[in-house]
C-alpha cells in the first residue's frame, strides 16, 4: 500500500510535533496548545537557569492550577529563586495531588528543611522511606538530619541502608565514619572513613577526621602522613601545617616541627599557640634566642596565657636573664589556677636559689607554702636555702617537715635519705656550737 505525499507530511508532522499534527486532522483547544507551549519554554527556562522568567511563564501557563506536575515545576522554579514561601506552596500542593510520587515529596522535604523547618522536612523524608525503602537521596538527607541533631545511631542506620544499595558512596562512607566517632567507636569509624579516602583521596574531612583519630590513639606517624595530605590539598590552611607540627614534636623531630609551626605561624600571624609551639621547638634545639622571641609573640598575642609566660620565663633562665625570667614567672602567677600557683613559685624559687640569691628564693618558696602548706619541693628547697646561709636551726626545722611529708612516697626514697644524712649531720655541728 502506498501513501499519498500529503499523508506521508502528516506523519511525520505527528512524531515530530504532535500537538500540530493533531490538529491538522481534529479540532483542538486552542488555550490548551497555548498552555502546553508556554510550559514547555517555562521548562526550557528553568533548565538553563533563567528562574524568575521562568517562573513568570509556569504562571502565564496556569502552573498555580494545573496539574500536580505543573505546580512541581513551578515549585521548584520558586526553590531554586530560595523563594521558600512559593516554593513549599506549590510542591505541598503537589504532593497533595499527587501523594505516591517519591520524588515530588522528597524535594518538598528538601525545600522545608532549607527554609529550616527541620521536623516537618524529616516527617517528609520519612514518609519518602515508606513510600520506596531502596529511595537513596531521601536515606542520605534523613542520615544527614540525624548526624546534625547529634542522634548518632539513627544517623548510622540511614548511611549503612545507602551503602548496602552502592558501597561506593564515598560521602555515605564519610559520614557513617562520622556517626560512629559520635558513638565513641573509632576503629569501626577508621575502616569507613579509609573506605571514603580510596574512593575519593581530596575529600579533605575524611583526611581530617581519621588523622584526628590516629592523633588521639598517639598513632602520630599514620597521622602526620594525612595531615600533609591535607596540608597539600589546602596549602592556605594554617590549621593543618600546624598539626603536622604537632605530629613532628611527638615524634621528637623538633627541626621538622619547627619549620611546620613557622609556616603555621606565617600563614596566621594571629595565633598565639601557633608562635607558643614554635617558642617549645626552638626551645628543645636549645635555640633558646628564638624560642624567646618566639613566646614574646605568642604573649603579645594573649598576654593571660599562663603557659606562655612560664616557658617564656624558662627560656629566659637559660640564658641567665633572671630579672626578666623572675618578671615571666609573676605574671604567670597572675594568670595561674590557685591550684597551679604553688608549683610555679617552687620554679620561681629554683631560678633564684640556683644564681644564688637565697633571699629571693626562700621568699617565693614560702610563697608556695601559702597555697600549698605540704609542697615537699617547697620545704625542701627552703631548707637548702637557710643550710646555704648557714642558718643551721632553720634549716633542720625546714629539712625535718619535709621528710615527715615525704618519707611514704616512694618517688621520694632517694631524696628523703640524702635529707635524713644531712639532718644528722646538722644536727651533730649545731650540738657541737652549743658546747
Amino acid at each position: 500500500m502506498q501513501y499519498s505525499r500529503f499523508s506521508f507530511i502528516v506523519v511525520i508532522a505527528a512524531i515530530l510535533f504532535p500537538s500540530t499534527a493533531a490538529s491538522a486532522l481534529s479540532p483542538v483547544d486552542s488555550s490548551k496548545v497555548n498552555a502546553d507551549t508556554l510550559t514547555r519554554a517555562a521548562l526550557a527556562l528553568h533548565m538553563t537557569g533563567h528562574y524568575v522568567d521562568a517562573v513568570k511563564t509556569f504562571l502565564r501557563a496556569g502552573a498555580d492550577t494545573g496539574s500536580a506536575a505543573d505546580r512541581f515545576n513551578l515549585g521548584m522554579s520558586y526553590a531554586a529563586l530560595n523563594d521558600a514561601e512559593h516554593a513549599n506552596k506549590y510542591l505541598h500542593s503537589a504532593v497533595l495531588l499527587d501523594s505516591n510520587n517519591v520524588n515530588y515529596r522528597y524535594q518538598f522535604a528538601r525545600s522545608l528543611v532549607q527554609a529550616g523547618a527541620v521536623k516537618d522536612g524529616q516527617v517528609q523524608y520519612e514518609k519518602t522511606i515508606q513510600l520506596d525503602s531502596s529511595y537513596i537521596p531521601a536515606l542520605f538527607s534523613l542520615g544527614l538530619l540525624h548526624n546534625d541533631s547529634r542522634s548518632y545511631e539513627m544517623a548510622a542506620d540511614m548511611f549503612n541502608r545507602v551503602l548496602a544499595l552502592n558501597e561506593n558512596d564515598f560521602l555515605s562512607n564519610y559520614y557513617l565514619g562520622s556517626a560512629l566517632v559520635g558513638l565513641g567507636n573509632q576503629d569501626s569509624a577508621s575502616i569507613y572513613l579509609s573506605t571514603c579516602l580510596k574512593l575519593n583521596r581530596s575529600f579533605v574531612p575524611a583526611v581530617n577526621v581519621l588523622a584526628s583519630i590516629h592523633y588521639v590513639k598517639k598513632r602520630f606517624a599514620d597521622a602526620l602522613v594525612l595531615y600533609q595530605l591535607a596540608f597539600s590539598l589546602r596549602p592556605n590552611s594554617a590549621e593543618f601545617i600546624h598539626k603536622v607540627g604537632l605530629c613532628h614534636r611527638n615524634l621528637d623531630q623538633y627541626l621538622l616541627a619547627a619549620s611546620a609551626f613557622r609556616k603555621a605561624a606565617n600563614l596566621d600571624s594571629l595565633s598565639g599557640p601557633y608562635f607558643g609551639n614554635l617558642g617549645h621547638a626552638y626551645f628543645r634545639l636549645d635555640k633558646y634566642d628564638s624560642s624567646i622571641f618566639a613566646y614574646n609573640r605568642a604573649v603579645a598575642l594573649d598576654n593571660e596565657n599562663s603557659i606562655f609566660l612560664l616557658n617564656l620565663a624558662l627560656a629566659l633562665q637559660k640564658l641567665d636573664s633572671v630579672e626578666s625570667a623572675a618578671v615571666a614567672y609573676r605574671k604567670a602567677i597572675s594568670n595561674y589556677h590557685p591550684n597551679e600557683i604553688a608549683d610555679i613559685y617552687v620554679k620561681l624559687g629554683s631560678l633564684y636559689f640556683l644564681h644564688k640569691k637565697h633571699q629571693e628564693a626562700i621568699e617565693a618558696y614560702q610563697a608556695s607554702l601559702r597555697f600549698d602548706p605540704e609542697n615537699r619541693n617547697a620545704q625542701f628547697y627552703i631548707g637548702s636555702a637557710y643550710d646555704d646561709l648557714t642558718d643551721i636551726p632553720t634549716a633542720i626545722r625546714s629539712y625535718s617537715t619535709y621528710v615527715k611529708l615525704a618519707e611514704d612516697d616512694p618517688t621520694e626514697t632517694n631524696r628523703v635519705k640524702w635529707t635524713k644524712i644531712r639532718l644528722k649531720a646538722l644536727n651533730d655541728m649545731q650540738a657541737i656550737k652549743k658546747k
